[in-house]
């Protein structure tokens, strides 16, 4: 999803790159639905498996949709109202939906909308730390920590606890050692000249 939104900041015009998030989420969403609607079986993509990898379209799809309407809401956010009362009506009234489909659509626009709802109203103790920001570092790290962990012998509540613990380690050399070297990177890129960037580039990093 990363190398998509990339590739469409690089050779898109700016203009198209809000359509183009929502496009992609519309493409997506509607392939998952199809297939799960028509009961198909799920699709691998050809070849992984040589490699001893799968990779399901079908929930490559279903998770896409997430990541693109995270992407519209950026894009649109001047235009888009949030609001902390609505992203909780949001999140509540999906314990309600009987309907799969219905509820999966629903999942995909309340759950991103809450998500940057929290972002921007963040109790202040949570401020606090943003120089310090392990979350990108938590979100990699989190499920192969926990894939080792769990080949330790114990109760699951010592597992859970060695697994947080070992995973924000983890984060935090990350984003002293890779992370925060890495963003003086998008300032000297900023200031470079224009014909240094791709074009699509800087409108993307800014």
């Amino acid at each position: 999803m990363y190398i998509g939104l990339a590739l469409a900041g690089a050779l898109l015009p700016h203009a198209w790159l809000g359509a183009a998030s929502f496009g992609s989420a519309l493409l997506l969403a509607i392939f998952w639905l199809w297939r799960r609607a028509a009961d198909l079986d799920t699709l691998p993509v050809p070849g992984l498996w040589r490699l001893g990898v799968e990779v399901v379209l079908d929930w490559l799809a279903w998770l896409g949709v997430f990541f693109c309407v995270g992407t519209c809401l950026q894009w649109f956010r001047s235009r888009v109202p949030f609001s902390a009362p609505v992203a909780a009506t949001g999140l509540g009234v999906l314990p309600f939906v009987d309907n799969p489909l219905a509820l999966t659509g629903m999942l995909w626009i309340a759950v991103p909308y809450a998500a940057v709802v929290f972002a921007l109203a963040a109790p202040r103790w949570l401020q606090l730390v943003r120089g310090y920001d392990y979350s990108y570092g938590i979100y990699i790290y989190a499920f192969p920590v926990q894939q080792l962990c769990a080949q330790v012998e114990g109760r699951w509540i010592e597992v859970l606890l060695l697994s947080a613990a070992v995973t924000l380690a983890a984060a935090a050399i990350s984003w002293h050692l890779i992370e925060k070297p890495a963003l003086t990177l998008k300032k000297r890129l900023k200031r470079a000249p224009r014909g240094v960037c791709v074009p699509g580039v800087r409108s993307l990093l800014e």
